[in-house]
């Protein structure tokens, strides 16, 4: 009987090793790795692959690929050229790294993250870091970086930029990721100014052009506007300011104006505002402003700081 038991002890630790072994193997790591992905287990993912990582050394092998293909554009996202390409840095990254956390989810709508499917072709270990080849369901590699973590476990901390560009094109088109982040900061401006339209309503009523009279000492042409100012807040405003955009009927910026108001308005009060502006009839912008009729264009409010009576204030920041 006790020679049983010892025998089981033995089979025990020998199995006990040998798992431990094996979890400490690149192999093991690769599976783990692909198991989070079909599993769409983004922890475990996350622990076998270093994204934060991989997502800086693919910007920094791609970035002379989408400098070039920013310079080669042909519209005015061309024009960014070589000196907006660290600007856009950033953005490449967050998408880059979007992108690949955003494939894990995906994969059950037919999109495959490049891990997936895919199977070893050759394994170059030495010491703590090693250099994989891996075949996807096309057949085209995916060559990789890992290192050996103080854990014991093998963590994916490079992927080369071309297998990545073949499997991920939108991650790495500069233009469409450019093209995708100015849409998202202007929604996300949109919504700043949003919530203080509702605070304050800025409605234009009527746009007159005054001439000189040397008569009566006006030496200089003016186009006034007739403003409405609406306080919908439940506070007093002290005073207000931002910018009004005036269009025309296709959306086409005439002239932008700063607009600054300090004589407050109650709560729930409306006043009327006179703004003179000076005509300069050797300005594009003041002539079509004074030509234009006010049933053709529009405007657009964009408040930037609104100071209440009780010391407090709203304000939109806006890069």
């Amino acid at each position: 009987m006790k020679k049983l038991i010892v025998i089981a002890v033995v089979v025990l630790v020998v199995i006990g090793s040998s798992f431990y072994y094996f979890k400490g193997t690149l192999r093991y790591s690769l599976w783990q790795t692909k198991k989070a992905i079909q599993d769409h287990d983004s922890i475990s993912f996350n622990k076998y692959v270093d994204v934060d990582r991989i997502v800086n050394n693919l910007t920094d092998e791609g970035s002379k690929s989408i400098e070039s293909e920013m310079n080669s554009s042909t519209d005015s996202l061309g024009e960014l050229g070589k000196g907006l390409v660290n600007a856009f840095l950033p953005t490449i990254k967050e998408g880059l790294k979007n992108s690949i956390n955003k494939s894990i989810e995906e994969i059950s709508d037919g999109k495959q993250n490049i891990f997936a499917e895919a199977k070893i072709k050759e394994i170059k270990k030495e010491g703590k870091s090693a250099n994989i080849i891996l075949l996807n369901s096309k057949n085209e590699e995916i060559r990789l970086n890992m290192i050996k973590t103080p854990e014991g476990y093998w963590k994916v901390v490079g992927v080369n930029f071309d297998d990545f560009k073949k499997a991920n094109p939108e991650a790495t088109d500069a233009k469409k990721i450019a093209e995708d982040e100015k849409k998202k900061k202007a929604e996300e401006e949109n919504q700043k100014y949003e919530k203080l339209r509702g605070v304050i309503l800025v409605e234009v009523k009527e746009k007159t052009f005054i001439p000189s009279d040397y008569m009566k000492g006006a030496y200089d042409d003016y186009i006034q506007i007739k403003f409405n100012f609406t306080n919908h807040s439940d506070k007093n405003i002290k005073g207000f300011q931002g910018k009004l955009r005036f269009l025309d009927m296709f959306d086409k910026e005439i002239i932008s104006s700063p607009l600054k108001y300090e004589e407050g308005i109650k709560s729930g009060e409306t006043k009327e505002y006179l703004a003179n502006k000076r005509f300069n009839q050797f300005l594009e912008e003041d002539k079509q402003l004074k030509s234009a009729d006010l049933s053709n264009m529009k405007y657009e409010w964009l408040p930037s700081t609104i100071i209440y009576e009780d010391g407090t204030k709203d304000e939109v920041a806006v890069d």
